[in-house]
């Protein structure tokens, strides 16, 4: 059985920056060790000087993570979170005021923990939430999917609330038919599944 993961968070960044005059936007770091947030558990190898700077990289990056109004629209910066998880800060103007928000951090930044894995709840206004990962791979932050590798059963628990996640579960369907939604319980949909109990 095949899956994929529904990844939309770059277009959701885009349109969270957009959405800021309809609620705001929030993305938030879940991830890291310790802590009960944390996905997954780093394997304890730590690799000799590879990590972030804990200040923020690029010219006129504040030396912390930057909250409230800021004077350089579009200015980008990236951090080491406390955790260990990058951070990106972005300076964005809407409606004439420009002002700090967290943006998805971009894979391929040095990481020092191999193993450990860093999750983001994206939140755009009113809208449901929306997940991204990154996981520590030779170093370097790679993208992480957070759906199971198999087809979940129906009623069963699940931890990121609307992470969407398709399987391609029907032998004689092509594609990827088959949807699983994640609201505290997995619910499926396909045209050869079960229906949800």
């Amino acid at each position: 059985m095949m899956k994929t993961t529904n990844h939309h968070l770059g277009a959701l960044v885009v349109g969270a920056l957009i959405g800021l005059g309809c609620g705001g936007t929030v993305i938030t770091p879940t991830g890291g060790s310790g802590g009960s947030t944390s996905q997954g558990t780093a394997s304890g190898t730590t690799l000799p000087s590879t990590s972030q700077s804990s200040t923020g990289s690029g010219a006129g990056c504040p030396a912390d993570i930057p909250t409230g109004l800021c004077s350089q629209p579009n200015l980008t910066c990236d951090y080491a979170g406390a955790d260990g998880c990058p951070v990106r800060s972005q300076c964005f103007e809407n409606l004439g005021t420009s002002q700090w928000v967290s943006v998805a951090p971009l894979v391929g930044g040095n990481c020092a923990t191999l193993g450990k894995v860093c999750t983001y709840e994206v939140t755009i206004g009113d809208n449901p939430p929306a997940w991204s990962a990154l996981e520590c791979v030779g170093g370097t932050w790679t993208p992480h999917d957070l759906c199971p590798p198999a087809l979940p059963a129906p009623g069963s628990p699940c931890s990121y609330s609307y992470l969407s996640c398709s399987y391609d579960a029907c032998p004689n369907v092509p594609g990827t038919e088959t949807l699983a939604l994640c609201t505290n319980t997995w619910s499926v949909s396909s045209p050869c599944a079960p229906p949800n109990p």
